[in-house]
């Protein structure tokens, strides 16, 4: 299983002049959406415990704080999880995602982030942001 690594960065003013930065953790599926399953995991359980573990870590360092888009087991809708995100204003985004290897050796993890060109605002072409991001 690899894991996905979303992540958006853009610090900001408030953040930069405070030294202190918020981080927001989406751990992915939840409720009935369970995401990938084998014989004895589930993505839904694997996502949240990681990001438990990664606020339960950022707790020791004072310039960090990590808020989760959810706290339990509840199925959460995409614009429910950008609600979340554009609530909190974070410095930085991190989706996590469990994938399914193709065979048994597989192993490591995947880091997908956006290009850091202006885009036009509004009902952009997925085609072409797609493209973009390859």
């Amino acid at each position: 299983m690899a894991v996905i690594l979303c992540c958006l960065f853009a610090m900001t003013a408030a953040a930069a002049q405070q030294n202190r930065h918020i981080v927001m953790i989406d751990p992915a599926h939840g409720g009935e959406d369970t995401g990938v399953v084998s014989d004895k995991l589930r993505e839904k359980d694997l996502t949240m415990n990681l990001a438990l573990l990664i606020r339960q870590e950022a707790r020791k360092t004072a310039d960090l704080q990590v808020q989760l888009t959810r706290n339990a087991d509840r199925k959460m809708t995409i614009a429910e999880r950008i609600n979340a995100v554009g609530t909190v204003k974070s410095d930085c985004l991190i989706s996590l995602h469990v994938n399914a290897g193709f065979g048994k050796k597989a192993a490591g993890y995947e880091v997908y982030f956006p290009g850091f060109r202006q885009t036009v605002a509004g009902g952009g072409d997925s085609a072409a942001i797609l493209k973009d991001m390859a």
